[in-house]
């Protein structure tokens, strides 16, 4: 039950923000001379990169346990207190990620011409991504020393096969 009201607030946040910031994306679309549904090509990744903020985010709450502990949890069962204090600090460092991610998309959909927005958002904020990701793989064997650390293509299958849905399935 909690999830789904998570969900809904989730997703009225969502619609708040895009109705907010919907406007200025016409007339940024208006101002260069692009047809008004030109607006609507900056909603959905502004929707992704606004869940995936609120889906790391709102793990970060006082009583709630961080997503990347949550997954960590799953795989080593039992965390030590560094390995807690480390799982806090990198979904806070995801949440930082895609805060930054949509505050350029935001920002270079209001200054820059579409085609240049299009790159950004379909070429560099994939591969910034994709570094973190590798970033945060290679500093956790450095960071973290008391577990067990997957190899890569072990970390890959068990993203693949965790249920997201569940705190306690995986």
């Amino acid at each position: 039950m909690k999830s789904k009201k998570r969900i809904k607030r989730a997703v009225m946040l969502l619609a708040a923000a895009v109705i907010a910031v919907a406007p200025l994306f016409v007339y940024q679309a208006a101002l260069n001379g692009y047809p008004f549904l030109t607006a609507f090509v900056y909603l959905p990744p502004l929707l992704v990169y606004g869940f995936l903020l609120y889906l790391f985010a709102s793990t970060l709450r006082s009583g709630q346990t961080p997503l990347i502990s949550v997954l960590a949890k799953r795989f080593h069962g039992r965390l030590s207190p560094q390995s807690v204090l480390y799982t806090r600090r990198i979904t806070q460092a995801w949440a930082a990620l895609f805060s930054l991610i949509l505050l350029e998309l935001i920002l270079f959909a209001l200054f820059l011409p579409v085609s240049i927005w299009t790159l950004y958002v379909n070429v560099f904020n994939f591969m910034a991504i994709g570094v973190f990701f590798l970033a945060e793989f290679w500093l956790r064997r450095y960071c973290v020393t008391d577990v067990r650390h997957m190899r890569l293509a072990e970390l890959l299958r068990f993203l693949k096969q965790t249920n997201f849905g569940s705190k306690h399935a995986g």
